[in-house]
This record gives C-alpha cells, sequence and structure tokens, in this order.
C-alpha cells in the first residue's frame, strides 16, 4: 500500500515491519502502482512524473510532462501509463514516461479520470461539464 500526502511517500509492505518513507521534492497530486508491475508512478504540482521502487529508491529521472496531472493508471500490464490533467487530453505514455500521443480528442475541460479496461484496449475518460 502506497500514502503520498504532500512531499511525503509512505509504503507499507507486508514483509516489512516499518514503513519505508521518501520524501519528495514538490507536492504530490497523484500516485499508482499497478498490482503487477512494482514500480511506484508519482505526479506532482511541479508537472512532472517520476517512479519509485517499492524500498523507496528513486527509479530513472524525473520528466516534466508539461501540464499538471490529475491521474495516472497503467494499462497493458504496466507497458504504458494513461495520464489526464489541466491539458484536457488523456496522454499515453511509455511505462518510463516517454509520450506516445494522446488517446482521443482535446477535451472542453480538465481530465480527472482515464483508465483502461483490463485486458482490453478500451479507454474512458472523465472531465467536468
Amino acid at each position: 500500500m502506497a500514502s503520498c500526502p504532500r512531499r511525503l511517500i509512505s509504503m507499507l509492505l507486508p514483509w516489512r515491519p516499518q514503513n519505508i518513507n521518501t520524501l519528495h521534492n514538490m507536492h504530490i497530486c497523484f500516485c499508482y502502482r499497478e498490482e503487477n508491475y512494482d514500480i511506484l508512478c508519482v505526479t506532482d504540482w511541479g508537472q512532472s512524473l517520476s517512479f519509485y521502487t517499492m524500498g523507496g529508491r528513486l527509479v530513472g529521472k524525473e520528466r516534466n510532462i508539461g501540464f499538471d496531472p490529475l491521474c495516472v493508471s497503467y494499462f497493458n500490464k504496466g507497458e504504458y501509463l494513461l495520464i489526464g490533467g489541466s491539458n484536457r487530453l488523456c496522454t499515453l505514455m511509455t511505462r518510463d514516461g516517454i509520450k506516445l500521443g494522446t488517446v482521443g480528442d482535446e477535451q472542453p475541460s480538465w481530465v480527472w479520470c482515464c483508465s483502461a479496461r483490463p485486458d482490453s484496449s478500451f479507454v474512458v475518460r472523465l472531465h467536468s461539464v
């Protein structure tokens, strides 16, 4: 289980008696971990995307994505990421945070949720009216 209040990433692992805590450099807006892919994806209000191991170690480099991310979900068994946010798009990225393109058209407002149907290629986006 992962919790990301403010700048703290706190992970509780069943095989460890204590939480693993890591301090992130900006206020966190969203964190997500795919069950079959043991990497925690963290987005922040500095418009960046980071990845952490379940041990709290930063993996790769932090990437600037150029918009405020509001939701993140892994897609296709952890191979891709879907990120929605203030850019009014659902952005498709590699699991390392490299932008591949967008899913669907630009929406009239921020995208608050985007997710793929498990074991398929269908994607759902939600935005406010």
